[in-house]
């Protein structure tokens, strides 16, 4: 580790939590992000010419909703069946199940970036992998993040943080938790009011985040990296912590505090032993 000269993060400041980077740490967060037009092959676009808005469903192709519990996908279908004028699309892992609701459309891949370009797309129920939660981001689509493994929880919480989507847990999902967060994604504006914000943060670059990388990449090809890095690279953790000044610090207190009190119990027994002489010569 300390001899990594660069090192490219897939990250952006611009929806994350904030924090302090060492100069050979560049957030690139992006580099995967395109910009879109929205438009989808006719059979979807057909599919979400009856209503005005819709939710398009992603769980990446880890989580296979076709594997969870039957009880929980009758609940999942259940709820988006309640929503009479949202339109659904839906990524399905293994065989699109019968019987689908009527606002529902499930295919096994879908052009995603496309689908959250298109002007009608009103959010995004994701697992919260870090490529999906940027490309939603950079298209300004408010989430519903149900994470399961991996840096997915931190995402969920980072969204909710910036008020951007939901963050709801796979296990909680009931009647209830579901319907609420899809009405609360679809009827709060703040949710897409705050991620207009954040994908205008999301593209406010000096150079895109490929031309960054490309830069810094021949940058250290270029120089010597060593005025990059904190001196701490170098020192002990128990250096960096401070641990040999406190260990001074504490153990000056502990002395004047033992000298403190061991001139007290001087003091204390002599004055005792002044008062019983003076009481015998009496």
């Amino acid at each position: 580790m300390k001899k990594v000269d660069l090192v490219l993060l897939n990250d952006h400041f611009s929806s994350v939590y904030a924090k302090a980077l060492p100069p050979y740490v560049i957030p690139v967060g992006g580099m995967h992000v395109k910009e879109s037009n929205g438009t989808l092959p006719q059979n979807i676009e057909s599919f979400l010419k009856t209503k005005d808005r819709f939710v398009y469903i992603s769980f990446g192709s880890i989580i296979k909703v076709s594997e969870l519990p039957p009880e929980t996908q009758t609940i999942l279908f259940d709820n988006v069946a309640s929503f009479k004028d949202t339109n659904f699309l839906w990524k399905w892992e293994g065989a699109i199940p019968e019987g689908l609701p009527e606002n529902v459309l499930a295919m096994n891949w879908f052009p995603q970036q496309d689908v959250l370009a298109h002007p009608k797309c009103k959010g995004f129920v994701t697992q919260g992998g870090a490529m999906s939660y940027q490309q939603a981001v950079f298209h300004g689509v408010p989430v519903i993040v149900v994470p399961v493994w991996g840096d997915q929880g931190h995402v969920a919480q980072v969204a909710e943080y910036h008020g951007i989507g939901i963050h709801l847990e796979l296990i909680d999902i009931s009647n209830g938790t579901f319907t609420v967060a899809l009405n609360q994604l679809l009827e709060n504006e703040m949710y897409a009011q705050n991620m207009k914000k954040a994908s205008r943060r999301f593209k406010d670059r000096p150079m895109s985040s490929v031309d960054t990388a490309v830069w810094w990449i021949e940058y250290v090809l270029r120089h010597d990296t060593s005025h990059l890095k904190s001196p701490g690279l170098q020192q002990y953790w128990w250096q960096r912590a401070l641990l040999d000044f406190w260990g001074v610090v504490f153990s000056l207190i502990f002395l004047c505090t033992f000298l403190f009190f061991k001139i007290c119990k001087i003091l204390f027994l002599r004055s005792t032993s002044v008062s019983s002489v003076k009481e015998k010569s009496s």
